[in-house]
């Protein structure tokens, strides 16, 4: 059976998570997250996009709050895409964190930021990071005790 799921990322100074979905989404969005409020994220059954950021994401094991990232296929991974929706996640990230942007200023959080946020989604696209895999025994006894599955 193909392994199905999302990677997930953790930082180190910041109290968000980064999740991305590389392929096949619509079941792990229903099945693994929800919005800050506890209910479905709504996504639209929308065609013909390359990447899509939810801001504002909870996930289902262990209700850790952060941002979500689907590419519908490794080949919408395009450099563009990325840095386009790593945007998107730094914008999420300062609205719900609170953090400041200095004009003229050098904004070194802002660019660590933007280079993880960056640098998880290609290791993503690459296939390296922490693969949460739904299809896995261990992963399926875990989510049904915490009555997530």
């Amino acid at each position: 059976m193909k392994n199905k799921g999302y990677f997930e990322y953790r930082n180190d100074i910041y109290p968000r998570r980064l999740w991305v979905i590389v392929g096949a989404y619509k079941e792990l969005v229903e099945e693994n997250f929800l919005d800050n409020d506890g209910n479905p994220l709504q996504y639209g059954d929308e065609e013909g996009f390359d990447g899509r950021t939810f801001s504002n994401v909870k996930s289902k094991d262990g209700g850790y709050f952060g941002n979500l990232v689907i590419f519908p296929s490794k080949k919408c991974m395009t450099m563009g895409v990325i840095c386009h929706e790593a945007l998107h996640v730094l914008s999420a990230l300062n609205d719900s964190l609170g953090l400041e942007w200095d004009y003229n200023g050098s904004n070194e959080h802002q660019a660590y930021l933007m280079g993880w946020i960056g640098s998880c989604i290609n290791k993503a696209r690459l296939g390296i990071g922490e693969f949460v895999d739904i299809n896995n025994e261990e992963t399926k006894q875990k989510r049904k005790k915490q009555g997530n599955f």
